[in-house]
């Protein structure tokens, strides 16, 4: 009986580990610079259509681990909204879904999605001796 109970203990650690947003050794603030630099990707601007859809602001950014807060976060001069996975089902707001972060030393990967635009990116991202974050490579494509 213990061995089944250690056992499902491994089994169920496991699968809260797949589901968590980070998977690194960074801080809260690596996690608020690198969704500030993936918000601002080139890439990006031309699928948020503020000016055409005003209601897609302020920007809604949906995170599965929503113990992370980032208030210095902005996004067409307004503070991002962080939006709890589980309360994406009865949004009706367009909102960026982020999938995925890994930090790992000085290097991050961010995988996301933009579902109103059909679109889903990925930004690699360098931190240098300073502590500051650099995007080196980012890239979108519709789904």
């Amino acid at each position: 009986m213990k061995v089944w109970i250690v056992a499902c203990f491994f089994i169920l650690s496991g699968c809260v580990n797949a589901k968590s947003i980070a998977q690194s050794d960074g801080k809260e603030s690596d996690f608020c610079s690198i969704l500030q630099l993936m918000v601002n990707i080139p890439e990006l601007q031309k699928y948020y259509h503020i000016k055409e859809r005003p209601d897609r602001k302020p920007l809604k950014l949906v995170l599965s681990d929503h113990n992370i807060k980032c208030a210095s976060l902005v996004k067409f001069a307004e503070p991002v909204v962080m939006v709890k996975k589980e309360n994406i089902k009865n949004f009706i707001s367009p909102y960026m879904e982020i999938l995925k972060i890994n930090i790992l030393n000085n290097k991050a990967d961010i995988y996301f999605i933009y579902p109103v635009e059909g679109i889903k990116g990925r930004s690699k991202l360098t931190k240098n001796k300073n502590g500051e974050w650099s995007v080196d490579e980012s890239s979108v494509f519709e789904i």
